[in-house]
């Protein structure tokens, strides 16, 4: 068990339990942004020290959605978990999707190599 975002929760389910979970995963994320209702969901520097701690994760992609959004992707350095953030512009951070393994292209590795 460990401590989670609004409490006492399984490491598998303190994502979930976290923020708002969505169940979109095929939408496009322009529309995935758009159906998130942020209102409830936790403040973004919570959600993103909760991830750095939990699971040693930190944004690695960020982009703007159509309505105003903020789009994230966090990942661990070691590529064990990875989880997708939609923010609103009053600052709520509700999360979207999770998992493990996640593969960076070749020409994103081939950019962060470049400029590194």
């Amino acid at each position: 068990m460990a401590q989670g975002l609004l409490g006492t929760v399984s490491a598998a389910s303190g994502l979930v339990a976290g923020a708002c979970l969505v169940a979109a995963v095929s939408a496009p994320v322009s529309a995935l942004a758009e159906a998130v209702d942020t209102s409830e969901c936790p403040i973004r520097s919570r959600v993103i020290s909760y991830l750095a701690e939990a699971y040693d994760e930190a944004p690695i992609a960020i982009g703007m959605a159509n309505n105003g959004d903020l789009i994230e992707i966090l990942n661990n350095p070691s590529g064990g978990t990875w989880t997708i953030l939609v923010t609103s512009p009053e600052g709520r951070s509700c999360l979207v999707a999770a998992g493990r393994d996640l593969e960076l292209l070749e020409t994103y590795q081939a950019l962060t190599d470049e400029t590194s």
